[in-house]
């Protein structure tokens, strides 16, 4: 798990990651993981989410 902290800025790279820092985050990657083996998920996977702390979500 990471958090992104520099993106690429130049036309060709936007949505590139420069630099992410990691993180640990047991609850979430516990959910991911479930997700993944309920749908039978087999490889390497890329997930991006997003969190509100207006409402914990």
């Amino acid at each position: 798990m990471g958090n992104p902290i520099y993106e690429e800025h130049s036309p060709e790279g936007i949505g590139r990651y420069v630099a992410i820092m990691t993180a640990y985050n047991p609850a979430l990657m516990e959910n991911v993981k479930s997700f993944l083996e309920a749908i039978q998920f087999y490889g390497f996977a890329t997930i991006d989410s997003k969190y509100d702390e207006r409402d914990g979500h």
